[in-house]
């Protein structure tokens, strides 16, 4: 399997959005968290996806795994959770 740089995934994630009919504003939303997720990336020295990263960047913005345990998680927070896990 091709590994990809993370930006160029979250290219082709849009593609496949789009190609799936996905609305303009479902796109914006998603847009503006691969924007964070790419950051993030960026700032840990990654270029390529890694789940574990990728998991790092949900955990530290929404404290995932506590909520989790705790029996806790909002919308909001599997949202993220699945922008990065599912695509």
């Amino acid at each position: 399997m091709e590994q990809l740089p993370i930006k160029e995934l979250v290219i082709r994630l849009e593609q496949e959005l789009r190609h799936l009919g996905y609305a303009e504003a479902t796109l914006n939303y998603y847009r503006d968290n691969w924007k964070r997720v790419v950051a993030h990336f960026d700032e840990m020295g990654e270029t390529f996806f890694s789940e574990a990263v990728a998991m790092q960047y949900v955990d530290n913005k929404c404290d995932f795994f506590a909520k989790e345990q705790a029996n806790e998680l909002t919308q909001s927070n599997i949202y993220l959770f699945r922008i990065v896990h599912d695509g």
